[in-house]
C-alpha cells in the first residue's frame, strides 16, 4: 500500500518534532544515545523534506528522480553519521579503560600475590582532577585505586610498598600512593579519609595524581599504573578468592558539566588457595 504524501508529511514531521527534543534528554546520559537520537532527527528531516518534494509523473523520469533523491539521502546521512561520530569524540563522554592483572593464579598461605593495574589516557581531552581529603588535607588528582583481598573482615597485608608510575615522565609529574579503610556506608572515593600511610589491614591502595602542594589531571597519552603485592594470610581455607576490583575516579570535562566519573572493573583472572 502507497503511502499518502501528506501521511508521510505528517509522519515525517512527528518524528523529526519527538526525536529533536529527545536530544537534551539523552544528552544526559552517559552513553552515546544522544548520537542516535540527533541520527533519528536528520533521517526525519531528511524524509520531511522529500515529502515535499515534486516528482515527475512519467514514468521513467519519475523513478530516475526518485533514485536520485534517495541516493542523495543515503550519501546525507553517511556524511552526518560521520560528522556526528567525529564529534561525539572530540566532545562526548571520557570514557576509560584500565589493564588489570594478577599473577599467580594459584597460591598457598604464605606465598605472594602481585596486581598490577594500568590506564592509558587515548585522548582527546584531560582527565580532570577531583578532591579527596588525604592525611586531612585537600588533595586533588585523578585516582586509580585497587581493592585488596581480604579475609576475616581484614585486607591481605602488603608485602613491600607499592610502585607506581606516570608516563611519559617529566619534571611536572606528580603522583602519591595513597591507602584507605573501605567504609561500609560510602561508594564515593571522594568522601573517604585517605592517607600516605599505610595501616596494616586497609583494604583499599590507590596512586593519585597529586603530592598534595602539586595537582595535576591525566593529560592524552599519559599512563598511569600501579603495582602491589599481598601475603596470603595463614589459615585461609581452599577456596577462591572472592572477585578483586578496581577503579578509576576523575572529572569528565564534557559538555563543561565536568560530571565525576567513577568507573568500577573487575579482574577477569581468577585466584586459588591450595593447601600447603
Amino acid at each position: 500500500m502507497k503511502l499518502p504524501q501528506s501521511a508521510m508529511r505528517r509522519t515525517a514531521t512527528a518524528m523529526f518534532a519527538i526525536t529533536f527534543l529527545a536530544i537534551p534528554v539523552a544528552l544526559l546520559t552517559t552513553t552515546p544515545i544522544w548520537v542516535a537520537a540527533a541520527g533519528a532527527a536528520f533521517l526525519s528531516l531528511c524524509l520531511l523534506l522529500l515529502s515535499f518534494t515534486k516528482l515527475p509523473r512519467v514514468g521513467g523520469a519519475r523513478n530516475l528522480a526518485k533514485g536520485f533523491l534517495y541516493a542523495a539521502l543515503i550519501l546525507c546521512i553517511i556524511h552526518f553519521s560521520g560528522i556526528l561520530n567525529g564529534f561525539y569524540h572530540r566532545y562526548g563522554w571520557l570514557i576509560l579503560d584500565m589493564e588489570r592483572s594478577v599473577q599467580p593464579a594459584e597460591v598457598s598461605p604464605g606465598d605472594r600475590l602481585t596486581y598490577r593495574l594500568e590506564t592509558l589516557h587515548p585522548g582527546p581531552r584531560a582527565a580532570l582532577q577531583r578532591r579527596y581529603d588525604v592525611d586531612g588535607e585537600s588533595w586533588r588528582g585523578v585516582l586509580m585505586y585497587g581493592h585488596l583481598p581480604s579475609h576475616d573482615g581484614m585486607g591481605f597485608v602488603l608485602d613491600s610498598t607499592p610502585v607506581a608510575s606516570l608516563e611519559p615522565s617529566d619534571q611536572d609529574v606528580v603522583y602519591t600512593v595513597i591507602y584507605a579503610e573501605l567504609p561500609v556506608y560510602d561508594i564515593n572515593p571522594g568522601y573517604w579519609e585517605w592517607s600516605s600511610t599505610y595501616t596494616e589491614g586497609w583494604e583499599i591502595v590507590g596512586v593519585i595524581t597529586s603530592n598534595g602542594e602539586q595537582d595535576r589531571n591525566l593529560e592524552p597519552g599519559q599512563r598511569l599504573s600501579l603495582q602491589y603485592s599481598v601475603i596470603v594470610p595463614e589459615g585461609h581455607p581452599e577456596r577462591n578468592l572472592r572477585g578483586s576490583r578496581a577503579a578509576l575516579s576523575y572529572r569528565d570535562p564534557s559538555w563543561a558539566t565536568y560530571y565525576v566519573q567513577d568507573l568500577r572493573f573487575r579482574f577477569d583472572e581468577t585466584v586459588r588457595v591450595v593447601g600447603q
